[in-house]
């Protein structure tokens, strides 16, 4: 079973370490949703969980528009990869119709 990518973006904030002041970049990304295991049925039916994937596709100062360097970015990957999945799950949650 394949599951279908899409691109999202999101602005990420952090204070500079190093300056102390407020940076804001804006992400583009492409997102995969994870899919859980299928456990029962026939073995070539059964498949391990995955979890979700994120492609940095570009990332900018939102104040000026310059791109960050790789390097940089590479710092904060694993900050902007919770939040683009934290925003997405949110994203999925709020257009599922429960039944009161």
């Amino acid at each position: 079973m394949s599951r279908q990518s899409y691109q999202t973006e999101t602005s990420y904030r952090f204070v500079d370490g190093d300056t102390e002041q407020e940076q804001v970049w804006e992400v583009e990304a492409i997102y995969t949703p994870g899919r859980p295991a299928c456990l029962s049925g026939p073995p070539e039916n059964c498949y391990p969980a995955e979890g979700p994937e994120v492609d940095l596709v570009e990332v900018y100062d939102a104040r000026t528009g310059e791109p960050i360097p790789q390097e940089v970015v590479d710092k904060h990957s694993e900050a902007i990869y919770d939040k683009i999945c934290d925003q997405e799950d949110a994203r999925r949650e709020s257009s599922l119709d429960y039944d009161d």
